[in-house]
């Protein structure tokens, strides 16, 4: 599906927008420049409460810039409530490895709120992966 930013006069590009399932039941966001076959990916992990308009936004600016977005949103990679934050960071870690899976290597990993924070529990726990 073409994904055009409405009322963004500077920016002018085609970009794809994808809903993709991950373990049979969770959907994560994906931006990625239309008609290009050859550039990097990110992967941003939005806070718990977080608005997915901006994440359109930001989805849509940087894949103009030819960069593929995945969002990861914390809800997404929950899968009980009673996790631990510990267990929350190893289940991201999993989903990074199913990225890489399908996508190649991920650029760089960013997070806000919460998801700053789990960005930053991986980058101490793996020193070699771009976090």
């Amino acid at each position: 599906m073409d994904f055009v930013m409405s009322g963004d006069p500077v920016v002018k590009c085609r970009v794809l927008r994808q809903e993709n399932i991950y373990r049979d039941r969770h959907i994560y966001t994906t931006f990625e420049p239309a008609g290009i076959s050859d550039y990097p990916t990110i992967v941003i992990i939005p806070g718990a409460l977080q608005n997915s308009q901006k994440h359109e936004y930001v989805g849509f600016r940087l894949a103009c810039q030819n960069t593929r977005v995945v969002f990861a949103p914390v809800s997404l990679l929950r899968t009980d409530i009673r996790d631990s934050f510990d267990e929350l960071v190893i289940q991201t870690m999993d989903f990074l490895d199913h990225i890489r899976k399908k996508h190649g290597e991920v650029k760089s990993v960013a997070g806000h709120s919460l998801g700053g924070l789990i960005a930053i529990r991986m980058a101490l726990l793996d020193s070699k992966s771009a976090y």
